[in-house]
C-alpha cells in the first residue's frame, strides 16, 4: 500500500443499490449540516433516491483510472454495499486501498454478508465495516470477517422513522385518498427481485419466487366472505420494472378483489394505511413494523429453525412480525388475519419492538472523525 503524507479532507460517498443509499442519506445530511466536505458518487437506483432527497450526487464513474483519481483525492471512502450487476462499491474500495485512503462501508441488511465483499470469488475486506446489531456482526463473522473490522452502531435509516409516523386522522386522510372506504380492507403486497437477485447470485435451487407468492396472495383475498371486496396495492421494489406486475391488475382476470401497483405515494405512507402488510423479508417490511403496522412475512420453502439462521428479517426473530414459512399455510393465514380484527391488533401492538436502537448517526460520524483524525 502507497504512503500518503497528505489527507485531503473531503469525504467521497458512495452507492449503487437503494437500500444502502437510504441508510447513507441520514448520515450524509447530518455530515454536510456539519460543515464536512463531501462528494458524493452514486449509480443504479442509489442515483434517483439521492437526486429525489436533494443530495446533487455525480454519476459514479466506472473507469479505474477516474476510480483511481477520486480515492487518491479523498480523505476517507464512505460507501454502503452491494449485490448488483456492477458492484462499485468493491472496485472504489480496492482502489482507496492501494492509495491509503481510509474505507469504511456501512452494511444496511441483514443477508448476502459475504456476496457484498466479494471479488474475483475472494473477500476483500474494507478497513471498517459498520453493521446494524450483534446479529448482522456474527453473520459477518461467520462469512469470514476479520472481527477486528467490525463496528455495531444501529442502523441510520432508522433514526428519524419517528417523524414520518401518521396519527390517525392523517391515516383516515390518506385511505380516503386512495379511495379505500371505511368498511373495506387495504392490504400493501412489498415486493423483491428474488428472481433477479438469485440469477445474478448464481443460485439455482431456491424457494418460490415474488410471483408465486403474490399469486398465493391474490387467492387468499378471494375468500367467500359477506364483507366488501378487499383492495390489494402493490408497492415494487426499486430495482423492478415499472410494469412486472400489470398482468395481475387488468380487467378480466379472476380475482374478486382490487388490485393496483402503487408507484408513487411514499411508501413508508402506503404501509400506514394498510390493515394488513404482506411481503417476503424486505427492508420495508421490518420499517413497516417501526411504525406500528401489522406485518406478515411470506418465506414459504424457508427454514423455520433455527431462525436466525435462514431468516434474514429481524422482526420474526423477536415476533414483532409473523413469518409463514410453509406454502400451504399462506391462504389460511392471510384469511384468518384479515377476518380476526383481535389477532390484527395483537400484532399490531407488539410490532415496535423491532426498532433498532437510535443514534447510529452520531455513532457513524465518530467513527468517521476517529478514521480522519488517524
Amino acid at each position: 500500500m502507497l504512503s500518503r503524507p497528505d489527507v485531503a479532507a473531503s469525504i467521497l460517498c458512495l452507492a449503487g443499490d437503494a437500500g444502502g443509499a437510504a441508510a447513507l442519506s441520514p448520515l450524509l445530511t447530518a455530515l454536510r449540516d456539519s460543515g464536512q466536505p463531501l462528494r458524493l458518487l452514486a449509480y443504479g437506483p442509489a442515483l434517483a433516491l439521492w437526486q429525489s432527497q436533494g443530495l446533487q450526487p455525480e454519476a459514479a464513474p466506472a473507469d479505474p483510472a477516474a476510480i483511481d483519481r477520486a480515492c487518491r483525492a479523498a480523505g476517507l471512502l464512505l460507501s454502503a454495499t452491494s449485490c448488483n450487476e456492477l458492484n462499485l462499491e468493491r472496485r472504489y474500495w480496492q482502489a482507496a486501498h492501494a492509495v491509503a485512503c481510509p474505507t469504511l462501508a456501512v452494511l444496511d441488511y441483514w443477508s448476502n454478508y459475504g456476496q457484498r465483499f466479494e471479488i474475483a470469488k475472494k473477500p476483500f475486506w474494507p478497513e471498517r465495516i459498520a453493521v446494524m446489531d450483534e446479529l448482522a456482526a456474527s453473520g459477518m463473522r461467520t462469512a469470514g470477517c476479520p472481527p477486528e473490522r467490525l463496528c455495531i452502531v444501529g442502523h441510520p435509516g432508522f433514526d428519524a422513522l419517528s417523524a414520518e409516523q401518521l396519527d390517525a386522522e392523517q391515516r383516515t386522510r390518506l385511505r380516503q385518498t386512495l379511495g379505500i372506504a371505511p368498511q373495506c380492507q387495504l392490504l400493501v403486497f412489498v415486493s423483491q427481485p428474488l428472481s433477479e437477485l438469485r440469477a445474478l447470485l448464481g443460485q439455482s435451487l431456491a424457494p418460490p419466487d415474488e410471483q408465486t407468492i403474490l399469486q398465493q396472495v391474490i387467492a387468499a383475498l378471494d375468500a367467500p366472505t359477506d364483507a366488501a371486496p378487499p383492495t390489494l396495492l402493490i408497492r415494487p421494489h426499486p430495482r423492478e420494472a415499472s410494469d412486472k406486475y400489470d398482468r395481475w391488475c387488468r380487467p378480466g382476470t379472476a380475482s374478486t378483489a382490487a388490485v393496483a401497483v402503487n408507484h408513487t405515494l411514499p411508501s413508508r405512507q402506503l404501509v400506514q394505511a394498510a390493515d394488513l402488510v404482506l411481503g417476503i423479508h424486505s427492508m420495508l417490511l421490518l420499517e413497516a413494523c417501526c411504525l406500528g403496522c401489522p406485518v406478515i412475512s411470506l418465506q414459504p420453502g424457508q427454514h423455520p429453525e433455527p431462525a436466525a439462521q435462514y431468516d434474514p428479517l429481524p422482526s420474526n426473530q423477536c415476533g414483532a412480525s409473523t413469518a409463514i414459512y410453509e406454502m400451504t399455510k399462506v391462504i389460511p393465514e392471510i384469511r384468518r388475519y384479515m377476518l380476526d380484527a383481535t389477532a390484527r391488533q395483537q400484532l399490531r401492538a407488539g410490532a415496535r419492538r423491532a426498532c433498532p436502537p437510535p443514534g447510529a448517526t452520531a455513532k457513524l460520524q465518530a467513527l468517521i472523525s476517529a478514521m480522519m483524525e488517524r
